[in-house]
């Protein structure tokens, strides 16, 4: 009788665990949804402003096309080699 008075306890620890874990992944997706589309309207905003691809995309500010599947590594390896560049060519 204790023994499995034990285990539904254990089952519904469980449960809330996995709700709970649930919840904050939800939460994250959203937030990095989120973050994406903050970079993406940033890069949109700063190409236009500098009237230069900073993406790499071949485009200056297109709205349709964002970080969206960037990471954050090939964005700061971008933004080193436009650094870089201007850094070379005396700046503007």
């Amino acid at each position: 009788m204790f023994w499995n008075l034990w285990q539904q306890m254990q089952l519904y620890k469980q449960g809330g665990q996995t709700y709970v874990l649930e919840k904050r992944v939800e939460h994250l997706e959203k937030q990095l949804t989120r973050t994406r589309e903050v970079l993406g309207a940033l890069l949109y905003e700063l190409e236009l402003r500098f009237g230069e691809d900073l993406d790499g995309d071949g485009q200056i500010g297109d709205p349709k096309k964002t970080t969206d599947g960037m990471t954050i590594k090939e964005l700061q390896r971008i933004a080193q080699q436009k650094h870089e560049a201007m850094r070379h060519s005396g700046g503007r």
